[in-house]
């Protein structure tokens, strides 16, 4: 594969500038995202395990787990003496998913507590033993009742160090009877995909292999590299220029070539990539004879990096045409082809000429382009609070989250048809584990409290899009997938319910009541009382409806 990549034609070999170990860095390292074969074949090998963790009443699951976990879980498996080639090569996935993989909790009745993982860290991990005791469960540190459940904060202490203790305590517990999880957290939806397994794959070569370094350059501006609207065959040029995988004079010297260091252009300088491209005579004069079209007079210094950075940034330029923002790659190009037709077909080129060469080049790039875009314009939502139709009732609720104490606290109001407030609540909710969860812990604490004021037929409003999608379409993050279950729980006791996403400009009412809440007071409510701050927002929307 190497030689592949570097050489120049079927019968040419090239100069393997980079070393292979090294490409394969993601491209957001700075490497080209080369995959690694042996590990991308793990990564499909867990996709296969994955779904007999999904599907267990399939054909294939159930003859797997009669022959080899007749009595465990798929994780507990392990290879047998006389296993077949299939098993053998699904304990590789396996072994995978053991690392990546970790158990959300419902009941904690399925989960051992010292060989699981099901501690919210990266990556996960199971508890450290503090005691002989043998098959403990997580349900062992649970207190469940027929209404709910809650850690049993004495038996968790003994069982669990400080630190997982700590850690415990942020896991939120289900009140409804629901089973264990088991998700991948590499992904929102928690379902395992073959990217993100060789992902944790790469992470793991990585620790095992602390001293394999990407390929140089600065790994920002090759990102900027990759998203610029060029052809591919620029971007992987432009990728070699920050690499310094040319074969310049003094890039070729170094790699054991006993040559003349001095530029092929000038004969003043040293060849360096930097020289070449920015500081050479005949490439100055390059830049200079396109100043017209390029718009801006090229100013280049002695770091590489530097040069490269203010290219890109041009691209933000709202004074120069997308023609002017793309000429100066392809000037790179064209003098380096430039410069190897001097060598090697001894053909000396008019820098005003290549000029000339490059405007129509890119010119015929963007015709070639310019293309309307087919997709559908989404219809922004609408910035005013609308009323619900009659016989609904209209809760807004939203969240504030405090990203030092990682503390919590919720509001919401209830208005009718007719945008009159019938009560209004903000509370503190604890300890979040970020902010969507705060949004899942308000509405859930919004429901509970329609519930206990006798509300029927709702909808509830906010501003959070993920948890919203999350209870409409089923499609949201693993973390809330406990606290939503909750919510459709009690949603249920609600007759006709709705949760709709509005912006935040239409939820401004939810929002102050959240963010005002005092930390030290765990609950306030009323029914009748309006508090001052909040009677001009309330009437604004009131007007704005009306």
């Amino acid at each position: 594969m190497s030689r592949f990549w570097w050489e120049k034609s079927a019968t040419q070999k090239g100069i393997p500038w980079v070393a292979w170990d090294r490409m394969q860095f993601p491209k957001c390292q700075g490497g080209m995202g080369f995959k690694n074969l042996c590990k991308f074949n793990d990564a499909l090998l867990a996709r296969q395990a994955w779904r007999l963790v999904q599907y267990p009443n399939s054909v294939m699951a159930k003859l797997f787990k009669a022959r080899y976990f007749k009595d465990s879980h798929i994780l507990q498996a392990s290879s047998k003496r006389y296993q077949s080639y299939g098993w053998s090569s699904l304990m590789v996935g396996i072994n995978l998913l053991k690392q990546g993989s970790r158990f959300i909790i419902g009941n904690g009745k399925s989960v051992r507590l010292y060989e699981d993982h099901w501690l919210p860290t990266e990556p996960p991990r199971c508890a450290t033993r503090m005691c002989n005791r043998q098959h403990l469960m997580v349900s062992d540190i649970i207190v469940a009742t027929s209404t709910f459940q809650h850690w049993n904060l004495d038996t968790a202490q003994q069982l669990l160090n400080d630190e997982y203790f700590q850690l415990m305590l942020t896991i939120y517990l289900p009140q409804t009877k629901i089973e264990d999880t088991l998700v991948w957290p590499l992904e929102a939806s928690g379902n395992y995909t073959v990217k993100s397994g060789y992902k944790r794959e790469m992470m793991e070569l990585g620790r095992q292999l602390p001293d394999l370094l990407p390929p140089r350059g600065d790994p920002v501006l090759k990102t900027k590299i990759w998203k610029l609207p060029i052809i591919p065959k620029l971007k992987h040029f432009l990728w070699r220029i920050l690499t310094l995988a040319l074969g310049t004079n003094t890039r070729l010297n170094t790699g054991g070539m006993s040559l003349d260091c001095l530029c092929s252009r000038c004969s003043d300088a040293p060849e360096t990539v930097n020289h070449l491209f920015f500081l050479c005579p005949i490439s100055v004069q390059t830049w200079r004879s396109n100043q017209v079209t390029l718009g801006f007079s090229a100013r280049f210094t002695d770091d590489l990096e530097n040069n490269m950075e203010y290219l890109l940034q041009l691209q933000s330029s709202s004074t120069l045409t997308m023609e002017q923002k793309l000429t100066p790659f392809w000037l790179l190009w064209k003098i380096w082809k430039s410069r190897n037709n001097l060598i090697f077909k001894n053909k000396i080129i008019n820098p005003q000429r290549d000029g000339e060469y490059v405007t129509v080049e890119v010119r015929d790039w963007l015709e070639k382009t310019a293309q309307v875009s087919s997709t559908p314009r989404q219809i922004p939502l609408s910035p005013r609070w609308y009323p619900p139709m009659i016989p609904y009732y209209k809760c807004n609720f939203d969240a504030a989250y405090n990203p030092q104490t990682f503390h919590a606290s919720a509001g919401w109001v209830i208005r009718d048809c007719y945008g009159v407030v019938h009560y209004w609540a903000m509370a503190f909710l604890g300890s979040a584990q970020s902010p969507l969860e705060a949004e899942s812990k308000a509405l859930l604490a919004a429901i509970q409290c329609a519930f206990a004021l006798g509300y029927k037929n709702m909808i509830f409003e906010g501003d959070c899009l993920v948890l919203i999608n999350s209870l409409t379409t089923g499609k949201g993050d693993f973390s809330i997938a406990m606290i939503c279950n909750d919510i459709r729980h009690w949603g249920r006791k609600l007759g006709l319910l709705q949760f709709a996403r509005v912006p935040r400009e239409a939820n401004v009412v939810a929002h102050m009541l959240a963010t005002r809440c005092d930390p030290t007071v765990l609950f306030t409510s009323s029914s009748t009382f309006i508090p001052h701050w909040l009677t001009n927002v309330i009437c604004n929307d009131y007007i704005r409806c009306a």
